[in-house]
Parts: structure tokens; C-alpha cells; sequence
């Protein structure tokens, strides 16, 4: 898997978050917009869109993410592995309801945001 590769790489915290966003964007912009779209819209409709395996797999992404950004300072150690689940809850809830265009071309401050806001 390319995100797991991404995050056992020598790469720092910073650097690894950016790969996977522009992984993640990379996939998006493969498929036409329109079933983008559709996906999305039917995710935010249908949150079970997603198996538990899948789900499973993603938190285990993001735990490691997050197991990263603590070693290196970047994550506060005032936060604990829920908390970062639970902010990212909340930005994916936030971001479903945005349209695919604007979550690419606004991709880049809400990476600073969410990066600069774990200090």
C-alpha cells in the first residue's frame, strides 16, 4: 500500500501528511469529476458505503500518521490517539458536504490549517 510506504519512509511528518494529500488528489483526479462527485454524495448519504475491513484499514492509517507526528513533536503529546480520530471525524464529516473542485483547489490551506493546529 502506497500511504503505509509513505509513512515508513524517511520522510518527516510534514512531508509525509503532503505526499498522501497529493496521493489522495492524484486518485481523485484520475476518475472523472462526475463520479467523484457521485461517490462522495453517496458516502455522505450512505456512510456504510464503506466495509468495515476498509474502515479498519483507514484507522490504522491514520493511527500510524498519528504515531509519527507525536515522535517527532509535530502532534502534541497533550492528544491522544481519539482525540486525533475525532478531529479527523469531524473534518471528513465537514469536507463531504464541499464539491470536489473546491476541495482540490482549497486542498493546500487546509493542509496548513490542520498541520499547524496539532502544535
Amino acid at each position: 500500500m502506497e500511504i503505509k510506504t509513505l509513512i515508513e519512509s524517511n520522510l518527516d511528518f510534514n512531508q509525509t501528511y503532503q505526499a498522501i494529500l497529493q496521493l489522495k488528489i492524484q486518485q481523485l483526479e484520475h476518475y472523472q469529476p462526475i463520479f467523484s462527485e457521485n461517490m462522495m454524495t453517496q458516502y455522505t448519504n450512505s456512510p456504510e458505503l464503506l466495509d468495515d475491513d476498509a474502515l479498519s484499514l483507514q484507522k490504522q492509517i491514520y493511527l500510524l500518521l498519528f504515531q509519527k507526528g507525536q515522535a517527532e513533536g509535530k502532534i502534541s503529546s497533550g492528544y491522544s490517539q481519539e482525540d486525533f480520530l475525532l478531529i479527523l471525524s469531524i473534518f471528513n464529516s465537514g469536507m463531504k458536504g464541499l464539491s470536489m473542485n473546491l476541495l482540490i483547489e482549497k486542498a493546500e490551506i487546509v493542509s496548513r490549517f490542520f498541520l499547524n493546529g496539532w502544535k
